[in-house]
């Protein structure tokens, strides 16, 4: 897949660890996971391969253009934006440090869909 966003994923995933920022490498595998998640191949399709016995079953992945690559990372920040909302309704200090976190990752994918 020649993506972009993907691309960019990739590349910044490998230097987010490079410099061991927690926060960003796990803001960056999640959308990465989310993509690939949305490339999956439809079951309909490997059931239909594997009825041909002695073929390749070999099924080519889902393309998954730029725009819906940002449309997944706005639902990954959208869940984290929710959680946040959510942890604040408690009022406890000690949610504190997750919130903080979730807050960074937001602002980690917030950069893949400004350009």
């Amino acid at each position: 897949m020649s993506s972009s966003i993907y691309d960019r994923l990739r590349r910044d995933l490998t230097e987010a660890m490079r410099r061991r920022d927690k926060i960003a490498t796990t803001a960056l595998r999640t959308a990465i996971a989310a993509i690939d998640n949305a490339r999956a191949v439809d079951i309909g399709q490997v059931q239909a391969s594997l009825t041909n016995v002695g073929l390749s079953h070999d099924v080519t992945r889902r393309e998954v253009d730029d725009t819906e690559m940002a449309r997944i990372i706005e639902r990954e920040i959208e869940e984290r934006e929710k959680a946040i909302a959510d942890l604040g309704a408690y009022g406890r200090v000690d949610l504190d440090e997750l919130v903080e976190r979730l807050r960074g990752e937001v602002e980690v994918l917030a950069r893949y869909l400004t350009g």
